[in-house]
């Protein structure tokens, strides 16, 4: 129990060695989607996007951020109120910084440039200007940007001229209404002045009025020094409509300029960042492909993922040498793949001794993983060490067997089980002593039947009785169910699995599959090695082809 714990732990940590091999191994895939990236920015960077240009001018604001002087007045004071009333507009610099992009001065912009014909409203005419105040100065910056060098300069010089001529007619609009409300007020005051004299002077006369005449003679100087307050406001106000505020407020420090290049696009930065977004990109899909489609390479990812034992290694080959089709262990008996195949046959020989096996299913989980020319290589290297073995082609779907020995595949193992015949009419002898070949014979309707059948029972049971080994050629074990019917009749079942093609889950899938039926699983073949990438160089100390 407790190796197990240790072992389940130990495969579910991070290993960082395994992922660097990984993107090694697919060091192509990465570099291609790499320079994929980085062409398409190029391309985009310098035949597609529009240089984008800039124009820049600086304003200083000379008349901002003050503050209202209400020393010596009381709240409601009504000095203090019409000093306030009127007075100047107080504006900071941020209600600049503001007012420079308020849609009104906007579409002002877009009016006297006739921007409107181009497709221009105040949003987007919004995004390609930039304000900022400068931070601890006077000092606000306006940047236009467009694709139209000359449309950007006019852009921004129209800004700050319409700006101060924006200031200039809020504040004599402001100070017109300040005028016409003081006179209001003077004319109201002065009626009820005139009032106020002429009742203090009938009280004057009046012995026994003294007290009321000192009241309406305060009242008088109040009304006379209120008088004399709006009418010295309504000259300030009439001065001040006469100021040009905005050149009062403004200073144009840094005149409009276009700079030398444009500020977009940027090539060598879209370039480096579609190198860095394809690099980035190319590691997420091979670390996702990896996780979601993890493929056994080496014998640790059979160790790793499986947790079955490896009963052989066999390097990458073809099957074809020239114009010799027969098992490579027979054409080539001292090459690296013949030496692969004699240590699998050691360790079959080992486990038969052990466990009695004599009938054996060679499966896969797809075809095209070598599962036959396992099978025919076994078979020839069992053969020269002594043992009488029968291949059986029992891919009656699709058999192939009798092509590697060129044998005849008119009638075979589909026409014993359907007429329940001796197997021995069909049984034929190879080119190679000591194997024989049953092959699949005519492809049958219901070869799962054939297969399941109690006929298949009492076959085996004949063929070992007669055979020291009797291979099973079988379909993939996901394809269709005959490996699986198989596999629950015979002694033994080994898996092939492709390096660098089979997919842990697909083997998985398919243990399950035989643990359902029971079958006795011996272990795992890893077919097709790329040497180089192993240990498994030390074959050629045996001698070469």
């Amino acid at each position: 129990m407790k190796r197990n714990i240790s072992r389940t732990r130990y495969y579910g940590e991070i290993d960082l060695q395994e992922l660097i091999n990984i993107f090694i191994s697919r060091k192509r895939f990465i570099i291609f989607v790499t320079f994929s990236f980085i062409l398409l920015a190029a391309i985009i960077s310098f035949y597609l996007l529009l240089p984008v240009y800039e124009s820049q001018t600086s304003l200083l604001v000379l008349y901002g951020d003050t503050k209202r002087d209400t020393t010596g007045y009381e709240a409601g004071d009504l000095k203090s109120i019409i000093t306030n009333i009127s007075k100047l507009p107080d504006l900071t610099i941020n209600t600049y910084v503001q007012q420079i992009k308020d849609p009104v001065l906007l579409s002002q912009v877009i009016a006297k440039l006739d921007l409107t014909k181009q497709g221009y409203t105040i949003e987007k005419l919004r995004d390609k200007i930039e304000v900022q105040a400068i931070k601890d100065t006077n000092i606000i910056e306006i940047k236009v940007r467009d694709t139209n060098p000359d449309l950007a300069v006019n852009i921004a010089k129209n800004i700050s001229n319409l700006l101060l001529a924006s200031i200039s007619r809020s504040t004599e609009e402001k100070m017109n209404k300040v005028v016409t409300f003081l006179s209001e007020q003077v004319d109201s005051i002065s009626t009820e002045l005139e009032a106020e004299r002429a009742r203090l002077a009938t009280l004057q006369g009046l012995s026994n009025r003294v007290s009321q005449a000192q009241d309406v003679s305060r009242k008088v100087a109040e009304l006379e020094k209120m008088q004399s307050l709006l009418l010295e406001k309504i000259i300030e106000a009439e001065i001040a409509k006469s100021v040009n505020l905005g050149d009062k407020s403004f200073q144009i420090i840094s005149p409009t300029i276009l700079l030398e290049k444009p500020v977009k696009p940027n090539k060598a930065l879209n370039i480096g960042l579609a190198g860095l977004a394809g690099l980035l990109a190319s590691f997420a899909v091979v670390v996702v492909q990896n996780s979601t489609n993890k493929k056994i390479k080496t014998k640790e990812d059979v160790e790793k993922y499986l947790q079955y034992p490896i009963l052989g290694v066999i390097p990458k080959f073809k099957n074809k040498r020239g114009k010799d089709k027969l098992p490579i262990s027979c054409s080539w008996p001292k090459s690296v793949e013949a030496e692969a195949f004699r240590i699998l046959r050691t360790n079959l020989q080992f486990i038969s001794s052990a466990k009695a096996i004599k009938s054996l299913v060679m499966t896969s989980t797809a075809s095209g993983e070598g599962k036959s020319t396992m099978i025919a290589n076994i078979g020839v290297i069992l053969a020269r060490a002594g043992e009488n073995v029968l291949i059986v082609d029992s891919d009656l779907r699709s058999p192939v067997q009798h092509k590697i020995f060129s044998l005849n595949n008119e009638r075979g193992l589909s026409n014993i089980l359907a007429e329940n015949l001796p197997p021995w009419l069909y049984i034929n002898e190879t080119n190679i002593p000591g194997v024989h070949l049953l092959p699949a014979g005519p492809i049958s309707p219901n070869p799962a039947e054939l297969l399941a059948a109690e006929g298949m029972n009492s076959l085996i049971e004949s063929l070992t009785q007669h055979f020291d080994y009797v291979l099973f050629d079988s379909p993939p074990i996901l394809a269709v169910t005959d490996a699986v019917l198989l596999s629950a009749k015979v002694d033994g079942v080994c898996i092939v699995i492709k390096a660098g093609i089979t997919r842990v889950d697909k083997v998985k899938e398919g243990f399950d599959n035989l643990k359902c039926a029971k079958a006795q699983i011996l272990g795992v073949v890893l077919n097709s090695v790329e040497r180089g990438k192993s240990d498994y160089y030390y074959y050629d100390y045996y001698g070469g082809h």
